[in-house]
């Protein structure tokens, strides 16, 4: 399997489209762009991981930790999980070419239709039901999720994302759902808090960061 990351010394001078991540939001933008016949760099922080190089053993999964918080950031800057402490909200978030969407065990699951019933999200996308479904058959298309084979264990990620109601017995006065606006957190950190310029074996592995999204 070839990777689709770059040096950055492979970079051009120009680009007619330049996108800033590469999860959920910014592959998208990148397809599309792509896709249209645009010339368009993918800017990524991390590295690319591929089959077989992500951590299989809890020390190992150690290592990918890297902590965000008030006071400073512990771990190293290419570590694959990045969990945000503050005040107010914690959050935990992919680094490397795919952002968050690398963390998510590729669960394609989805969400329990009682969500959609609080009044905090968008009235217009609580009551377009039919959009949603719409948006769901487009994902599915291009993401072509397959099912776990029969003989494979039970997955706990998966069960615990697709059976929530049988453990937390959903109850309005009991269970508070989390709130739509606080699904995304900005990155951006003040100067004070910038770590200091990389080593050169950090710059090597960190030249993965500008990547290539092929015209499929």
């Amino acid at each position: 399997m070839n990777r689709l990351s770059s040096a950055v010394t492979a970079m051009k001078s120009h680009y007619e489209v330049v996108v800033i991540g590469s999860g959920y939001g910014g592959a998208i933008a990148a397809s599309r762009m792509a896709r249209a016949g645009r010339s368009v760099c993918v800017l990524e922080r991390g590295r690319e991981f591929m089959a077989g190089e992500y951590p299989r053993t809890p020390f190992q999964g150690a290592e990918q930790i890297q902590y965000n918080t008030p006071a400073a950031q512990i771990g190293s800057p290419l570590a694959l999980l990045e969990v945000h402490v503050n005040d107010d909200v914690n959050a935990v978030v992919g680094c490397g070419l795919g952002g968050t969407s690398l963390i998510n065990a590729n669960v394609a699951l989805k969400l329990d239709p009682r969500l959609w019933d609080d009044a905090r999200w968008p009235a217009a996308l609580r009551a377009d039901e039919a959009g949603r479904d719409t948006g769901y058959q487009r994902a599915w298309e291009m993401l072509q999720p397959s099912p776990v084979p029969g003989r494979f264990r039970e997955l706990p990620k998966r069960s615990r994302s697709e059976n929530p109601p049988r453990r937390w017995a959903w109850r309005s006065a009991s269970v508070r759902r989390p709130s739509p606006s606080l699904s995304r957190i900005a990155r951006t950190r003040p100067a004070s808090r910038r770590k200091p310029a990389p080593d050169a074996a950090t710059a090597t592995r960190a030249a993965t960061t500008t990547q290539r999204i092929r015209r499929t």
